[in-house]
């Protein structure tokens, strides 16, 4: 299991269409669903209250699966 420093990140976070704004609303609106609790456990974890999407955030890229800042997506 791949970890942010102590963070643990789900399974689901290695498949490359997790960083792909879905196209079938239903995939799509469970897509977002598993974005929001990622995030906000994460920075529950960290004591994290505000993140801008213009910042480096360590969930909105993924080395192991070679993506890049996918903020954009979120504004979607």
């Amino acid at each position: 299991m791949q970890t942010l420093g102590e963070f643990k990140l789900p399974h689901f976070f290695n498949y490359p269409p997790y960083f792909t704004l879905q196209p079938v609303k239903d995939t799509r609106e469970r897509q977002i669903q598993l974005w929001k609790e990622l995030i906000l456990e994460y920075c529950w974890t960290h004591k994290i209250f505000v993140v801008g999407l213009d910042e480096d955030f360590p969930l909105f890229s993924n080395q192991v699966i070679e993506s890049e800042n996918y903020s954009c997506v979120f504004v979607s």
